[in-house]
């Protein structure tokens, strides 16, 4: 059986950077709905928290999606102290999933998650 994974400090760096962000750029009723989407999804899974981000962010803000996600990996970036690179070929999500490996969270999550 395997035990359920504890949160790691960059799921809990990702999930703040993405309130802040949201709270910055929108009035409190916009804030409100678009965190409602971002909230809504059970998981507490990295990558179906970036799922939520990609898949609704552009039905909600239409083209101008790119810029939130933009504001939220330079934030997210300068928080560990690093420069977002960008990268050809590079989306959202592959920006954030390398950020959490360089931060040692994915091999620190095996070692979290025994199985029996």
């Amino acid at each position: 059986m395997r035990m359920p994974r504890r949160k790691s400090r960059f799921d809990d760096v990702f999930n703040e950077t993405v309130d802040e962000v949201i709270k910055n750029v929108f009035e409190d009723k916009a804030a409100k709905s678009i965190l409602g989407h971002f909230t809504a999804s059970n998981s507490e899974e990295l990558d179906d928290k970036v799922k939520v981000l990609t898949d609704s962010l552009p039905k909600i803000l239409g083209a101008g999606f790119v810029i939130i996600e933009d504001l939220i990996l330079e934030t997210l970036y300068l928080k560990y102290g690093w420069e977002l690179k960008r990268r050809k070929g590079y989306g959202f999500r592959n920006y954030i999933m390398e950020l959490r490996d360089r931060t040692g969270e994915k091999a620190h999550e095996a070692q979290l998650s025994p199985t029996c």
